[in-house]
């Protein structure tokens, strides 16, 4: 039976998803140089079109319909053929087969937005629209099968992946680093600075994707408002107060710059590790026990923070670079998690 809370739940969280987009173009286009920001802007936006055409005409088919041996769907409901508006489908009894195929599309649309990191600035728009499509449907869609189908031979396997740890975070990484290899370094590399030219713009990016994150894509996976949803939401919630990957992007993007001219890469450090965490935090949001009163991010233990950035340090210290840093760097303030990078002497 269709319930219209269930309904509304997977539609705003789909709109909230959505979202989602615009703050990872305005993430990467801090992130870049002055004169490529355009560029990156317009590629990540042109992603929701694009992706948002083909997942309607076959991605949702081959990612969903009806199994072929458990690798990929076929195409029976290419163009949305037999996906109703106002009947249920094999996924959910209480939520219309369309709004499912929304609320999944979102998620083939984001995809292809966060590999866009591993190439920017270094891809032509047209060979970029190629690119998507190809990957979307050679990819994106197979693998969304695999974990997500009811038939999917990973997810028959006993695979968990509650809001896309696998199927959007570590598919896109994996994307990424490999167009990374095949297109190499930028021109120039090396030789001029590259550093972001707006810092604001990555902090309002990261921020918008920090809580559209946790409040749109991971508790509506159940794709219904009850108490696995509220888990979901709160393990996400509180997993983000884990420090560690905060201090690692943090100290490894003090080591890629001690120049103290260079300060702005090193400031965009912190959301780039909040960032790189995603896929871990996703994959068991729902699944973490929340039945005998532990708080899940006690479950694993974490380090301090001052200790894991003096430990990281002190190995940056061993190379001819890291002594470099030390020089430059007299005086690291990990208190309040503010780092502070001193003058040259």
């Amino acid at each position: 039976m269709i319930s219209g809370a269930d309904t509304a739940w997977v539609l705003v969280s789909s709109a909230l998803v959505l979202l989602m987009i615009p703050g990872i173009a305005f993430f990467y286009g801090g992130l870049v140089r002055r004169k490529n920001v355009a560029g990156t802007l317009m590629q990540v936006v042109v992603t929701m079109g694009v992706v948002g055409v083909a997942w309607v005409l076959w991605g949702y088919s081959l990612a969903f319909g009806p199994s072929l041996g458990g690798f990929l769907g076929n195409l029976e409901w290419f163009g949305l053929a037999g996906v109703s508006a106002a009947d249920a489908g094999p996924y959910s009894d209480t939520i219309p087969h369309q709004a499912f195929m929304v609320f999944q599309g979102m998620f083939a649309m984001i995809t292809p937005a966060i590999v866009i990191g591993g190439f920017a600035e270094r891809m032509k728009f047209s060979s970029f629209l190629v690119f998507t499509v190809l990957w979307v449907t050679i990819v994106y869609a197979p693998m969304a099968h695999w974990v997500w189908s009811t038939d999917g031979w990973i997810g028959s396997l006993g695979a968990l992946d509650f809001a896309g740890g696998t199927v959007v975070h570590i598919n896109s990484g994996v994307a990424a680093l490999a167009a990374a290899l095949i297109i190499g370094k930028r021109i120039g590399y090396g030789e001029q600075s590259m550093a972001p030219h707006h810092v604001p713009m990555v902090v309002v990016g990261r921020g918008a994707c920090y809580g559209l994150d946790g409040s749109g894509s991971t508790p509506v996976a159940p794709l219904a408002p009850d108490g696995n949803a509220v888990n979901a939401f709160v393990v996400t919630n509180v997993g983000r107060g884990g420090r560690r990957s905060r201090v690692d992007g943090r100290v490894l993007a003090v080591r890629r710059e001690t120049k103290p001219h260079r300060c702005r890469i090193r400031r965009c450090g912190r959301p780039c590790g909040n960032h790189s965490r995603c896929g871990v935090r996703r994959r068991p949001a729902g699944y973490i026990n929340r039945c005998r009163g532990r708080c899940p991010v006690l479950l694993v233990h974490q380090p301090s923070e001052q200790a894991e950035s003096r430990r990281l340090l002190s190995r940056a210290r061993s190379t001819r670079h890291g002594r470099n840093l030390g020089r430059n760097c007299h005086r690291l303030v990990c208190r309040r998690r503010v780092w502070s990078v001193g003058r040259r002497r």
